[in-house]
C-alpha cells in the first residue's frame, strides 16, 4: 500500500492511519507494492474492526494472510526523469522501479518524452528477446510511446530479409511516456535480435477518449509453483488440497471512472533481470467468483487470476507488469 506525492514518488504506509487514509480514498485497495503488508503490529482486530468490508471482500483468513509486520520498510520508489542528454538510450529507466498509475503498474514508464506530437512508439532495446519455438521464432519486448498524443491502437511491424510479420498490441489508448508490450511469431526457425527489423503502425486517439482506461490495478499474490502453503482465500480459482499447488498471479481491478466499463481485461508481461521480456499474456479476462466479468459499474470490482500448474521458466519471481484495459 502506498502514498503517490506530488512528483510521482511512492512511499509504503506503515501505520493504520496511513491505511485509513488509503481505503477512505480509494475502497478496498490492497496495493502491495514490494510486500504483502498492509499494518504494522496493530493486528488484525483492530484492522478488521476499522474496515469491516475488507473481511467482506477478502474473508478473514484472506486478510490474516496478508498481514505482515513492516519492521524494515523499502526506500521510497521514485524513478526521476530520464535524462534529456540520453534520450536515444531509451532503454536507460531501471526495471526494478515501479510506477503506479491508472491502467498501469510495473516498470518503464518514461517521466520526459522526446518533443512529438504525432504519436510514434519506439522499441526500448534493453527489452527485446529471441525464443526458440518448433514452428519458428517467437520476438518479444516493449514499446513506449514516445510523443506527447495519445495512441488508440498500434500494431508491431517485424521485417526479417524477405519476409514481413505484423501482430496488433493488445493494450488500447497508449498514454505519453507508457510501454505496452509486443510479441510476434516469426514463422521461421534460428531467427536472432540481428536479423529482425522492427517497426509499429499507430493510430491517433480522438480527444474524447482520453479519459480512458481509468483502472486501478492491485497487485494481491503472487505464489510459486510445486511445494508451498496453501493459499487460504481461493473463491477465484481451484487450489489443491495438497502439493504440487499451481503458480497464481492474483489481483484486484477497479473502475474508476463514471463509465460502465465493458469486455474489462489485462495484459501481463514478465522481465527478467536484466530487463528482457521473458513471456507476454496479451488478454486476460477479469473475474468475480470464477465467472468472467462482462462489465465493471463505476466503482465497481473485479480480479485478475492467473493460474498456471508449469509456468515458463523465470517467471517466478520475476519483476512484472500489468496494464488494463477495455473495448
Amino acid at each position: 500500500m502506498g502514498f503517490v506525492d506530488d512528483e510521482g514518488c511512492v512511499t509504503l504506509a506503515t501505520s493504520l492511519e496511513q491505511v485509513d487514509a488509503l481505503l477512505d480514498d480509494r475502497g478496498i485497495a490492497l496495493r502491495a507494492a514490494d510486500a504483502l503488508a498492509i499494518v504494522d503490529s496493530a493486528g488484525l482486530a483492530e484492522l478488521t474492526a476499522r474496515h469491516p468490508e475488507l473481511v467482506e471482500q477478502f474473508g478473514e483468513r484472506g486478510v490474516a494472510y496478508v498481514l505482515e509486520a513492516l519492521t524494515n520498510p523499502p526506500e521510497p520508489v521514485c524513478p526521476g526523469p530520464a535524462d534529456p542528454e540520453t534520450r536515444e538510450d531509451i532503454g536507460a529507466l531501471d526495471v526494478t522501479s515501479v510506477t503506479d498509475r491508472m491502467g498501469y503498474y510495473g516498470p518503464l514508464f518514461h517521466q520526459e518524452v522526446t518533443q512529438r506530437q504525432s504519436p510514434e512508439l519506439v522499441a526500448i532495446e534493453t527489452t527485446l528477446a529471441v525464443e526458440q519455438e518448433a514452428e519458428g521464432t517467437i520476438a518479444r519486448g516493449i514499446a513506449v510511446n514516445d510523443s506527447f498524443s495519445y495512441i488508440d491502437s498500434a500494431a508491431v511491424v517485424m521485417t526479417v530479409a524477405d519476409m514481413t510479420v505484423k501482430a496488433a498490441i493488445a493494450v488500447p489508448l497508449i498514454a505519453p511516456g507508457e510501454p505496452v508490450p509486443f510479441e510476434v511469431m516469426v514463422p521461421r526457425p534460428g531467427v536472432t535480435l540481428g536479423d529482425i527489423e522492427i517497426g509499429f503502425e499507430v493510430e491517433p486517439a480522438a480527444e474524447s477518449e482520453k479519459d480512458g482506461r481509468r483502472f486501478d490495478i492491485d497487485p494481491l499474490a503472487v505464489l510459486p509453483a510445486g511445494e508451498r502453503q496453501a493459499y487460504p482465500y481461493t473463491l477465484e480459482w481451484d487450489e489443491p488440497d495438497e502439493a504440487p499447488y499451481p503458480a497464481v498471479w492474483y489481483g484486484v481491478v477497479t473502475n474508476r471512472s463514471d463509465l460502465a466499463l465493458r469486455s474489462p481485461s489485462v495484459t501481463l508481461a514478465w522481465f527478467d533481470s536484466n530487463g528482457a521480456v521473458i513471456e507476454v499474456v496479451g488478454q486476460l479476462s477479469l473475474t468475480n467468483q470464477r465467472k468472467v466479468v462482462d462489465t465493471i459499474d463505476p466503482g465497481g470490482r473485479a480480479h485478475y487470476v492467473l493460474v498456471d500448474d508449469a509456468p515458463p521458466e523465470g517467471v517466478i519471481g520475476a519483476q512484472f507488469a500489468i496494464w488494463g484495459w477495455n473495448r
